[in-house]
């Protein structure tokens, strides 16, 4: 079975640390984080034993993080997350592969275990979610395209796991949730500063 791994590129994130009452923000600190996110993201993606489809924005630096890997580069098309989580997987699946997962560029937790976890458990669900605490999912893994379930969701919010499982519910699919990450924005920025490589 063909196996494909959607990588989303999200824009820099906005560095929101802050130690005691003051707040730090720099735009050095706001591309080392990024930086650092990218190379995690590179490190437990790069051995995998599927294709590797990496989403960029139009207006994307073309980072060398990504010289190393055999990633396939392509842009990010749609007006916004739904549309463009949409086209990914539609260009995807339409050149014949049988399991897709998609994850995001931003989540310092995830690792290369929960992606191939997803791949196993797509070959006895029709859809694989991962959850993180408080907001959404950094995981989805699907065995055919079902655009329905990126219509009509509350993006970056608490709602969007709730909506997807309903969804998932009405167009009566197997679905198997894997485990819960936290993904905090402060948390992460936090940890990512105070571990610089």
């Amino acid at each position: 079975m063909k196996a494909a791994l959607i990588i989303l590129v999200h824009d820099p994130i906005i560095c929101r640390v802050k130690t005691g009452s003051i707040d730090m923000i720099t735009n050095q600190e706001n591309s080392l984080i990024r930086r650092q996110l990218l190379q995690h993201t590179r490190r437990i993606t790069s051995e995998l034993n599927a294709d590797k489809f990496l989403f960029l924005k139009a207006n994307a630096d073309n980072d060398d993080v990504w010289l190393k890997g055999n990633y396939i580069k392509r842009l990010q098309r749609g007006r916004g997350r739904g549309e463009i989580i949409t086209n990914a997987f539609e260009t995807v699946f339409s050149m014949g592969y049988t399991r897709v997962v998609m994850i995001g560029s931003d989540s310092i937790e995830s690792e290369t275990i929960h992606i191939i976890q997803a791949f196993n458990n797509l070959n006895t669900y029709d859809v694989v979610v991962s959850p993180v605490e408080d907001k959404a999912y950094y995981l989805l893994g699907l065995k055919k395209f079902q655009p329905q379930l990126f219509k009509n969701k509350m993006w970056n919010t608490s709602l969007l796991l709730q909506q997807t499982l309903h969804t998932i519910d009405e167009l009566k699919l197997t679905y198997h949730l894997q485990q819960v990450i936290n993904d905090v924005e402060e948390e992460k920025e936090q940890y990512l500063l105070q571990h610089r490589q």
